[in-house]
């Protein structure tokens, strides 16, 4: 049998050719880790209330159930095998996600050690950022209070008596913090 044809190449052998190595992007690392440690905290959030709404979604699912059907043994171990079963998942995604999480916090430990000023300049690329979407999500609840202040205006136009009912009725089912918004806003709106 015929021997191969050797390949002609300029010369640089296949292990001299892996030896070369490109120059590290330190400022695209640098980003990378402070990037990927900001998604994987929202993640974990996520995560977190995905685990809250499987529970009560398990929860309220058999409680239906018993009182239509009552108490069957067999369908509680159903029940609560698929919750663990879904509830087991997302804990080991979780679990994953802290585990990477603590190495790539030690790499940015190490950056902020080695590389200050990438660092600063990533962490003030990432703060202006953020501004500009607070300053957008601001604007959009600029916009929200303004309507809301016309539809109160329209309201007290058109049934002033309204407004202290929906006064009175909502401190019975909105937490502290929202029925104390909603009578200041009735407040003012009675005022104008």
């Amino acid at each position: 049998m015929p021997a191969a044809p050797l390949l002609i190449t300029s010369g640089i052998t296949a292990a001299a050719a892996t030896a070369v190595r490109m120059p590290v992007d330190v400022h695209a690392q640098i980003q990378a880790v402070f990037g990927a440690r900001q998604l994987i905290l929202q993640e974990l959030t996520l995560l977190d209330q995905q685990r809250t709404d499987l529970g009560r979604t398990a929860s309220l699912a058999y409680s239906s159930d018993v009182v239509t059907n009552g108490v069957d043994p067999a369908k509680a171990v159903a029940a609560r095998d698929a919750w663990k079963s879904k509830d087991t998942d997302v804990s080991t995604q979780q679990a994953a996600l802290n585990d990477l999480l603590q190495l790539i916090e030690s790499r940015i430990e190490e950056f902020k050690q080695t590389n200050k000023a990438e660092v600063s300049v990533v962490l003030r690329d990432q703060i202006a950022s953020l501004s500009v979407d607070l300053s957008t999500q601001e604007k959009a609840e600029h916009l929200t209070e303004h309507q809301l202040k016309v539809l109160w205006n329209e309201l007290r136009d058109v049934d002033p008596g309204c407004l202290a009912t929906m006064a009175k009725e909502s401190t019975l089912r909105v937490p502290e913090v929202q029925r104390k918004a909603v009578v200041k806003s009735t407040r003012r709106a009675a005022r104008k």
